[in-house]
């Protein structure tokens, strides 16, 4: 259910309930008296806060599951982080691709591959922003399981699905710094520096007025790869 048609559908509620609430008034005043209006008034109020509550629920649980996560080195808080999520994800409609997101992050960093896998199968591909991203963090973690098992050549042969998936993009979309950006962060799994360098430079002729923006990409991905050397 999108967003829009959420609201719509709780305006609708709102509407039907002041709706209700106006006839039970008539009704109450006609045959009862002012005492039971202001406690059906409070009762109504009772629901409508604990509507807000609920919802300013989520906003805060979602945060204190970002502050978990920033604890990179500490796996109780990321586990922690992972069940706010777990929680608070299927019933905060306002935040629920925030929280996956952080679901697939909290996955990478503990290194439940497997769990990743079944998260991302279980998501429509059509509800990610681009035509290549529900494949791209599917193989993800499942080219991580495969070299965490130490098998090397299952683990490339998804990256390269992704990069050939990414192309397609490439060559219909043309250029976005996202786009951009998750085809050489994929090729930092198994590229060389220097080829992914070569490979920068070459787009940067031929898209020249993004030849700033592919630079930077070249920075982050030399971090990437640093990152990896380390682990």
């Amino acid at each position: 259910m999108t967003q829009q048609k959420l609201f719509k559908i709780q305006s609708v509620d709102f509407e039907l309930i002041s709706s209700t609430f106006i006839n039970v008034c008539v009704s109450l005043i006609k045959y009862c008296n002012l005492k039971l209006i202001i406690l059906f008034a409070l009762a109504l109020a009772s629901c409508t806060n604990n509507k807000s509550i609920e919802s300013n629920d989520c906003k805060v649980k979602y945060f204190e599951a970002s502050r978990l996560r920033n604890q990179f080195d500490n796996s109780d808080s990321l586990r922690k982080a992972l069940n706010i999520a777990d929680q608070y994800g299927k019933h905060c409609p306002d935040y629920n691709k925030r929280f996956i997101d952080l679901k697939i992050t909290l996955l990478i960093l503990l290194k439940e591959y497997d769990r990743g896998v079944l998260l991302i199968d279980s998501l429509n591909p059509d509800s990610f922003q681009n035509s290549y991203t529900h494949l791209m963090y599917l193989n993800s973690f499942k080219a991580r399981s495969s070299f965490a098992r130490k098998d090397s050549i299952a683990g490339i042969k998804y990256l390269k699905e992704i990069e050939s998936k990414i192309q397609i993009d490439i060559k219909k979309n043309g250029f976005k710094t996202e786009t951009f950006f998750d085809l050489f962060a994929t090729q930092a799994y198994y590229k060389s520096k220097e080829f992914i360098h070569k490979e920068i430079d070459d787009y940067a002729v031929i898209y020249p007025s993004e030849k700033e923006q592919l630079e930077l990409i070249k920075n982050s991905i030399n971090d990437i790869i640093e990152q990896q050397n380390l682990e």
